[in-house]
Parts: C-alpha cells; sequence; structure tokens
C-alpha cells in the first residue's frame, strides 16, 4: 500500500511504502510446480519431491496431486511427444477440461468438444477417435503407478 500524505500547504509529498501484504494461493503454488514438472516430463517421484518442498502448502493437497497425476497420465498418452510440450502449454486449461469430461464420462461422451479445434488438427481424427479404446488396453495392462515411467521414455 502506498501511501501519500499532503504536506502543511496542501501540495503531496513522495509516496512511502506502509504495508506490503502478498497473498499465496496455495492451490495455485501447488498446481502451477506441477505443470512446471509435467512440461518436463519429469518422473512421479520428481513432481512429488518437488510438492513436498513447496514453501507452502494446501490442506488437500494430496487430492490435487492425485487428480493433476490422473490428467498428466491421461495428457502423456493423449498428445505426440514431439509437440509435447507446446501443446500442453498452449492447451493447458482445454486439456484439463476435457480430460475430466473423459474420466467422468469413462471416454465416451463429450470429451472431444473440449478440445479446441486448433489442437484437434495437431492431433489426426483416427487417433482421436481410438483414444478412448488405447487408454482402456493400456489401463487394462498396465498398472496406474507404473504409466508415468512407460510414457515418459
Amino acid at each position: 500500500i502506498s501511501l501519500r500524505s499532503p504536506a502543511d500547504d496542501g501540495t503531496p509529498c513522495a509516496s512511502r511504502t506502509a504495508l506490503i501484504y502478498k497473498w499465496k494461493n496455495s492451490w495455485y503454488v501447488t498446481v502451477r510446480a506441477m505443470r512446471e514438472k509435467f512440461f518436463v516430463k519429469a518422473s512421479e517421484k520428481r513432481i512429488r519431491t518437488r510438492i513436498h518442498a513447496l514453501h507452502i502448502h494446501h490442506p488437500q493437497e494430496v487430492s490435487i496431486v492425485e487428480e493433476f497425476l490422473g490428467f498428466y497420465r491421461w495428457v502423456l498418452l493423449l498428445l505426440p511427444s514431439s509437440l509435447f510440450r507446446d501443446l500442453l502449454g498452449c492447451f493447458w486449461v482445454s486439456l484439463k477440461a476435457s480430460c475430466d469430461l473423459f474420466q467422468r464420462e469413462g471416454g465416451s461422451g463429450p470429451w472431444r468438444a473440449a478440445l479446441p479445434a486448433e489442437l484437434c488438427s495437431s492431433l489426426s481424427e483416427p487417433w482421436l477417435v481410438s483414444f478412448p479404446e488405447v487408454h482402456a488396453e493400456l489401463s487394462r495392462q498396465l498398472p496406474m503407478d507404473a504409466w508415468i515411467v512407460v510414457l515418459t521414455q
């Protein structure tokens, strides 16, 4: 907060800082730290280590981490490795919305509607059509905790 008190003659004086306060949104801090690790295709261990080292912790940190690790697994499977960082950075919000719909509807339903046309043009139509089946098959064949290890190699 910058305060200016007028001088005796009414002219403004130089401002001086009376209080500086920065409010930290702990949910944002947690998700932002995870996002930074996702961009470099970090291992689950590195992601968890980063979250543990944060200066601020959300009361529901465990559920936030699990939710976003589920998103990370999903997006690692969906996006081509060569474009992963660029597409994730450009379409983070849309991808998260699509993932939420996909998980809520079990792969059927309108999950693709949340994907912007520009993103869909980077992915082939046959891949988008077959993705729910590939996801389901991978779920049957591989435990969730092994997805990140396999998909980041």
